[in-house]
């Protein structure tokens, strides 16, 4: 095969668990697929870190509403980022837990910077920030 390498990857035993039920859900037909993919994503992930990029995302929260002044917090930090921060969403979820999508713009570290500031919350379970290198079209103008 023209432009294709062959390498060996050893993986712990949960791992190789994980990546086959990654290709086994997904539309992947084999394992150099998936790991290709991965690789991508991955690659061009830390691309826009290295550079430093403009890009659009979102950053998915998943917490309890009945911690004390948790949801106080969650909109603290997004007035303070009112600049990156474009529009938010929470989602009720079963036993008094919420998701929140919040839709954002800006350089990557900083993008990062928020998130880490989310997850600093006491309260707050996960939170995942996906990019784009795509950015939002203006949303107002003189």
């Amino acid at each position: 095969m023209i432009g294709v390498k062959r390498f060996t990857v050893s993986l712990p035993d949960k791992t190789f668990g994980q990546l086959e039920e990654i290709m086994n859900i997904s539309e992947w037909p084999n394992r150099s697929q998936v790991i290709s993919s991965l690789i991508r994503n991955e690659y061009l992930y830390l691309a826009s870190l290295k550079n430093d990029e403009l890009v659009a995302g979102s950053i998915t929260l998943f917490y309890r509403e009945d911690q004390r002044e948790l949801l106080t917090k969650v909109s603290g930090i997004q007035r303070e980022n009112i600049k990156e921060v474009i529009n938010t969403t929470r989602i009720l979820l079963e036993d008094n837990f919420i998701m929140e999508i919040i839709v954002v713009q800006g350089k990557v570290r900083r993008l990062e910077e928020i998130k880490k500031q989310f997850l600093q919350i006491k309260g707050v379970e996960t939170g995942n920030l996906t990019l784009t290198t795509r950015i939002l079209l203006p949303i107002q103008s003189k």
